[in-house]
């Protein structure tokens, strides 16, 4: 019989996070994510020129979310691919990011699988291709967010040449674009949680595992960030690339585990609804029995 009230919820996730090996499955996480990265990157950048959103301001609308050793990261490779535009090497990037990514979401969906306690009985075949459709509608969703960001700067253009607001809707702007980014997240994130384990979920019963790995996250990148500032002095000049590399795989090591804690929070919640239901339903047994 499990403990209730805060200290029973604390407890149910610490024994998940380490008989279900939470960590491992961040690992696995992470070296797919790592080899997907840099085809992501690919594939936003093809975005990013066809839209023609500012990089610049795109990645200073992250605040300290990313790591300043990442951002270094993307702008030196972004600068890579714009010496090196070639539609055979944006394709390539497109096609390896969907393989990578989904090879990623598969990972998930058995760790989502061993959180609810349940075998997997879809096929492999039927698993890949979910994995695909996830990605898919993460680059539709990437697409929509960079349609909404492009509409907004426009607005913000037009609001600071006729309305004269010297610049004040601009840093409006940063917060607005921040919340559609998290919001489109949230939206992808609550699809993975809900088609992942092999049993009927609702997007309703998949929101809270959601909220919390999105909320976690938000929370130890900023850590994460400005423990990197403290320690560094956000500068990568000692080690170059073999540094930004490094940080990059602790934060998507980071970012496995959080993926992972999510899936074993919906988990938990529907042990625990389940656990009330046949309580009270006994309840309702012994007042028939008298």
């Amino acid at each position: 019989m499990h403990i209730t009230g805060a200290k029973g919820v604390i407890s149910r996730m610490l024994s998940r996070f380490f008989d279900h090996k939470v960590p491992k499955t961040g690992a696995a996480l992470a070296y797919f994510l790592l080899f997907a990265f840099f085809p992501m990157l690919i594939f936003v950048n093809a975005l990013m020129g066809f839209f023609q959103i500012d990089l610049t301001g795109f990645m200073e609308t992250s605040g300290n979310i990313i790591p300043v050793y990442v951002k270094d990261l993307v702008n030196d490779y972004f600068v890579y691919l714009g010496a090196k535009q070639s539609i055979g090497l944006m394709i390539a990037g497109i096609l390896l990011f969907i393989y990578l990514a989904s090879r990623a979401v598969n990972i998930l969906i058995n760790a989502v699988n061993k959180a609810y306690g349940i075998e997997e009985s879809r096929s492999g075949g039927w698993k890949m291709v979910m994995s695909f459709f996830v990605i898919i509608v993460l680059m539709l969703q990437m697409l929509f967010t960079m349609g909404i960001l492009i509409i907004g700067n426009y607005f913000a253009q037009w609001a600071n040449d006729n309305l004269h607001l010297l610049g004040k809707y601009d840093f409006l702007w940063r917060y607005v674009a921040f919340a559609i980014v998290a919001v489109s997240g949230f939206f992808i994130l609550v699809l993975m949680y809900s088609m992942s384990p092999n049993k009927k979920i609702s997007f309703k019963q998949a929101m809270p595992g959601a909220l919390v790995a999105e909320i976690g996250w938000l929370i130890v990148s900023v850590i994460y960030s400005f423990y990197l500032r403290g320690t560094y002095g956000g500068t990568s000049s000692l080690y170059g690339s073999l540094q930004s590399i490094t940080v990059l795989l602790l934060w998507l090591y980071l970012s496995g585990i959080i993926l992972t804690i999510g899936g074993e929070v919906n988990a938990m919640l529907h042990e625990m609804a389940l656990e009330t239901e046949a309580k009270k339903t006994a309840e309702e047994s012994k007042i028939k029995e008298i």
